[in-house]
């Protein structure tokens, strides 16, 4: 299974930096299950390329680490938002 976090930092009135975390189910890092637990994440990020948008974006930096316990992919995208009332009404 796939956990997905996202986070969002307002870097200016316009722009915004998305950060998505994908994580899978806890595996022990340098054994094989790990290595299937690798292959697991990115085919998953392959097969569904919605978990890839950060914000409205695809995503323009990705880091993928093992945390000693699980893998992490982190996703990251800086969005320019158009100014106006639409963005004043709809923030997202």
């Amino acid at each position: 299974m796939i956990d997905r976090k996202t986070k969002r930092i307002e870097i200016s009135e316009e722009q915004s930096r998305f950060i998505v975390t994908l994580l899978n189910d806890t595996c022990a890092q340098g054994s094989m299950e790990a290595g299937i637990r690798q292959f697991e994440l990115l085919r998953a990020l392959v097969d569904n390329p919605m978990l890839g948008y950060c914000g409205n974006v695809l995503f323009q930096t990705l880091k993928m680490k093992h945390t000693g316990d699980r893998w992490e992919l982190e996703l990251e995208a800086i969005t320019t938002v158009p100014t106006g009332l639409y963005n004043k009404l709809n923030k997202f």
